[in-house]
């Protein structure tokens, strides 16, 4: 949460809930451009009792692109130097422990043969979820750029926990995008995830929002 230290705020808490129905989540987030979480959401999916050994013989046919990130000298994840490899999943698996670098599968295709591991939900019902579902996998301590999405996104968390620090769609002239059609900001594109007001004065009117999602927990993110 470097970002939201030096904007010197306590960012606000995204909503949460443990049941919502459809017309309830259209209403007062999808049509509200609001974030929120879900607490247990997907706990009832196949997905839930699946270990690395499992994902390995699903997928041991199924060669995977992760980014390889190699740490700064604060050992964080060095963006702008990433690479990406083509391996066998259990080499990738493999990797993982390796303390010089992060392997992190991000954004591929749902691979088909995970298909009937998912589940539904009633919020899949406001819009087509299932027009693109999309794989991650990786370590603690991964980070990604500062972006806006241009789709709507459900986040699913089958393990582990992920921590999202958000602005609203209201804040992003604040944030400095490289441009009105790149979703991308400018602030940590040289790999330095501490930037100064003093370079970014923007940075001070934006307001901060964090979610946190665990092992079976779901988050709402709104599109730009």
């Amino acid at each position: 949460m470097a970002l939201a230290n030096i904007l010197k705020k306590t960012p606000i808490a995204v909503d949460e809930t443990t049941n919502i129905g459809a017309e309830d989540f259209r209403r007062d987030y999808v049509d509200a451009h609001r974030p929120l979480v879900i607490r247990g959401a997907v706990r009832h999916w196949r997905a839930m009792d699946r270990d690395d050994a499992y994902l390995v013989d699903k997928l041991l046919a199924y060669p995977v692109q992760p980014d390889i990130i190699p740490c700064n000298q604060r050992g964080k994840p060095d963006l702008v130097r990433a690479k990406q490899e083509t391996m066998p999943i259990d080499r990738f698996l493999s990797c993982l422990p390796d303390t010089e670098r992060y392997h992190y599968i991000a954004d591929i295709n749902m691979p088909p043969m995970l298909d009937t591991d998912l589940g539904d939900h009633s919020v899949f019902s406001v819009f087509p979820i299932w027009r693109r579902r999309t794989f991650w996998w990786g370590k603690d301590g991964q980070m990604s750029f500062l972006h806006y999405d241009d789709n709507e996104n459900i986040m699913c968390q089958f393990d582990g926990e992920k921590v999202f620090l958000l602005f609203d769609v209201t804040d992003f002239d604040f944030m400095y995008p490289r441009s009105k059609a790149d979703f991308r900001s400018v602030v940590g594109q040289n790999g330095d995830f501490s930037p100064s007001l003093a370079d970014y004065p923007l940075l001070a009117r934006a307001t901060p929002y964090i979610a946190r999602i665990g092992r079976g927990d779901m988050l709402y993110l709104p599109c730009y």
